[in-house]
């Protein structure tokens, strides 16, 4: 399997996963409103959060639609040492969040 296919198909296979699964979701909710509005309404005021919150998921989406978009820039910037540096950053910094975390959840301090 080639690299090029991780971005020309698998992209589309799970949107499509994804609305599949949001089809079944909702024509199951429709069966029993009342619990759904009431978990629905508290989902939607802890996904509402700050403005950090909604502003770095509006950037999630948008890099994600920009790497859907323009798979070949995505390739070619993870062929050069710009997207190995930036990964690997990326990487470094996900894991000191990740250990702080559970840092954190132990009882401990930030």
């Amino acid at each position: 399997m080639k690299a090029a296919s991780l971005y020309s198909s698998f992209p589309y296979a799970a949107l499509g996963i994804l609305i599949v699964g949001l089809l079944v979701r909702y024509f199951m909710a429709l069966r029993k409103p009342e619990t759904i509005s009431a978990k629905a309404r508290e989902a939607l005021e802890l996904l509402a959060g700050g403005r950090l919150w909604q502003g770095s998921l509006a950037l999630l989406f948008a890099f994600h639609l920009f790497g859907l978009l323009f798979p070949r820039f995505i390739l070619n910037w993870n062929a050069g040492r710009a997207g190995l540096y930036s990964a690997s950053l990326g990487l470094n910094l996900g894991s000191d969040d990740i250990d702080s975390l559970f840092h954190v959840a132990a009882g401990g301090k930030a």
